[in-house]
């Protein structure tokens, strides 16, 4: 339950800078209309934010809010100013490459590192629901396939934005976390089909 929740976290901090470059480009109406459309999640770890009673009931609520203020504030933002995808997608890259373990960016031709065990590690990172359920497609040393549960295509259509936005954003993280290791990921514009593969020399 925490590592769930600590995916979460973070997708609200992330989706919380985005919150905030809209509050500097539109003012703070802009917060107002976050807040109003999407709800918000208080402060503090896991014990104190969680009724630990009935965790997934409050876990399903923050993955709806966070998935929300995301997709809300990149979609109102790119309604005044096409062009922030661009930089939204270099500030979330940016974020994927500070989580980025020692061991991936200093990989280069380590045999021992493998698609699965950056799938593995990606897990702990990448939001995909409550119930967080991949199926793994086809898995070698040199590449790892899986299908994920699409969580959030509905809040970008709420938010009156592309889903495929969405798409851009998560391989900007992941393209983050893996620069430099020798990797590269795809994924379908669907969001479901996702792959891991060592990138040719």
């Amino acid at each position: 339950m925490k590592k769930l929740f600590n995916k979460i976290k973070l997708v609200y901090d992330i989706a919380g800078e985005i919150v905030s470059y809209g509050v500097q480009c539109a003012g703070p109406e802009f917060m107002d209309y976050i807040d109003m459309n999407c709800g918000a999640i208080s402060d503090g770890p896991y014990e104190t934010v969680v009724d630990t009673e009935s965790p997934l009931q409050f876990l399903s609520l923050y993955v709806q809010v966070a998935h929300k203020r995301l997709a809300f504030s990149v979609s109102k933002i790119l309604e005044f100013n096409p062009q922030a995808l661009s930089f939204i997608s270099d500030f979330v890259f940016k974020v994927g490459k500070n989580n980025q373990p020692q061991w991936l960016c200093e990989s280069g031709n380590n045999d021992d590192v493998t698609p699965e065990k950056i799938y593995d590690v990606l897990s702990f990172f990448v939001l995909d629901g409550v119930n967080d359920e991949c199926t793994v497609t086809e898995k070698n040393r040199d590449v790892i396939c899986w299908r994920a549960e699409d969580s959030c295509s509905e809040f970008w259509k709420q938010a009156g934005g592309n889903p495929v936005n969405y798409v851009h954003l998560l391989k900007a993280f992941v393209d983050g976390f893996l620069d430099g290791s020798g990797f590269v990921f795809e994924c379908s514009e669907n969001l479901t089909e996702r792959k891991i593969s060592r990138s040719l020399p």
